[in-house]
């Protein structure tokens, strides 16, 4: 089985999010800038260079570890992201549905981003516990239960469903799930 990509869609409010965060954390980038060259006092110079490169990593991290999309092999359900991507063995994988709305509600984040670039990270709440989202999206979330509960996102919500139901029909029929 060749690997299937599917893409985590962007929604309207992560967008918005991500854009206005974006020109918050830029805005205040350059005006930091302006502060260092027009400020010949050495604390303050290296304070706004501190915070700079902190607002400057922050965005980037953020980008590397959202997720782009989710793969499907045959051993493997993967949450691509270009840093660290998640790894699920499909021989782990108990349960795969579709999460309704309120599976969320009541969820904090324990640790994580909730807005640029997508939201992902640990959360907890009453009904699930402790799980992990990997979403950009609200529409079409899924739970997945492994040794980890876990929300995602793809694009063809009920195409993934299936795409994974057979990916771990095949993997018990070759003796990769037990």
């Amino acid at each position: 089985m060749t690997s299937n990509l599917f893409k985590a869609e962007w929604s309207a409010p992560v967008i918005t999010s991500t854009a206005v965060l974006f020109t918050v954390l830029l805005g205040v980038f350059f005006l930091l800038f302006t502060k260092i060259a027009g400020n010949p006092d050495t604390e303050t110079r290296i304070m706004a260079m501190a915070t700079q490169a902190v607002l400057l990593v922050t965005m980037v991290f953020s980008y590397l570890l959202s997720p782009s999309g989710y793969t499907i092999d045959d051993k493997n359900l993967t949450i691509v992201r270009m840093m660290k991507p998640v790894v699920i063995p499909l021989s782990e994988v108990t349960k795969a549905e579709a999460a309704v709305p309120a599976l969320l509600y009541g969820s904090i984040r324990l640790v994580g981003n909730d807005g640029l670039w997508g939201r992902y990270g640990k959360y907890s709440n009453a009904a699930l516990g402790r799980y992990y989202l990997y979403v950009r999206s609200g529409n079409g979330q899924l739970l997945i239960e492994a040794a980890n509960k876990y929300i995602i996102a793809p694009e063809r919500p009920q195409e993934f469903l299936q795409s994974l139901q057979r990916a771990i029909s095949a993997a018990k029929n070759t003796g990769g799930v037990r």
